[in-house]
């Protein structure tokens, strides 16, 4: 079973979040993640971010809205604490994920999450 873990050395890991597991389960460690995140930022980060980073891509593309609006929620959060993640993102497909959302956008949630991955992704660009 997927699940998340905080080493003692401060750092954010995630382990086996499977973009194919059941939105339930996706929904819950989303939600853990963007806590972590949040309390994160000032804490230094293991690689399994840039890992993480590219699932959260992935998982842009779900078709659960709630798991899509977590997943953009926990890529702002990721991209604020380490910028450089941007480029990874974009390598994985981030744009193609994104323009997806905002073209079959239903929820308005989703719609401003989105709107602020895509300022994370043009900013990285500077």
């Amino acid at each position: 079973m997927p699940y998340l873990s905080i080493p003692h050395c401060g750092k954010v890991e995630l382990v086996n979040l499977d973009p194919n597991a059941d939105p339930d389960t996706l929904i819950s460690l989303l939600s853990a993640l963007n806590s972590i995140l949040i309390l994160a930022s000032f804490q230094p980060l293991s690689r399994s971010l840039l890992s993480t980073v590219l699932v959260l891509v992935e998982l842009l593309e779900n078709d659960s809205e709630e798991v899509a609006l977590l997943a953009s929620r926990a890529l702002t959060y990721a991209f604020d604490i380490c910028p450089q993640s941007t480029t990874a993102a974009v390598e994985a497909g981030i744009v193609r994920a994104l323009s997806r959302n905002l073209l079959s956008v239903t929820d308005m949630d989703i719609a401003e999450q989105v709107i602020s991955v895509v300022w994370f992704v043009c900013r990285s660009g500077e």
